[in-house]
C-alpha cells in the first residue's frame, strides 16, 4: 500500500441513526476509531437525527421521512409487506453503493448476512 487510506463502510441495516440510542452511539464510537486509519461512512436505515459527525460519511439504506419520536430498531413493528420492501432496499443499496468501500463491516441484526 502506498500510503493511501482504505475506505470502510460501516453498515447498521437493523437501525436507524438515533443520537440518543445505544447501538447509535457504538456504532459511531467503533467508526471514529477507524477514521484514524480510514475514511469511514456509516449506513443506517434511515437517519432520524442529523448526526454531524466530523470525518464521517453517513448514508441512508431506504431514505424516506419518518415521524417525530421514531426509535432506533429499523424493523420493529413493521409488517411482512414492509419488512420485504425494505430488503429490497437493502439488495439495491448492496448493488449500488457498496462497490466503491475497500471493507465493508455489517452489524449483527435479525439477519445478518442478507
Amino acid at each position: 500500500m502506498s500510503g493511501q487510506r482504505l475506505s470502510f463502510c460501516y453498515v447498521v441495516p437493523g437501525h436507524d441513526l438515533v443520537l440518543s440510542s445505544g447501538p447509535t452511539r457504538n456504532v459511531l464510537s467503533l467508526a471514529r476509531e477507524l477514521s484514524r486509519w480510514a475514511d469511514v461512512t456509516v449506513a443506517f436505515r434511515q437517519v432520524v437525527d442529523d448526526p454531524a459527525i466530523d470525518g464521517l460519511g453517513v448514508l441512508e439504506i431506504q431514505p424516506q421521512r419518518r415521524e417525530e419520536g421514531a426509535d432506533d430498531s429499523a424493523v420493529r413493528g413493521i409488517g411482512y409487506g414492509e419488512f420485504l420492501s425494505y430488503l429490497r432496499a437493502i439488495r439495491r443499496f448492496a448493488r449500488n453503493d457498496l462497490g466503491r468501500f475497500d471493507v465493508v463491516l455489517e452489524k449483527s441484526w435479525l439477519i445478518s448476512g442478507y
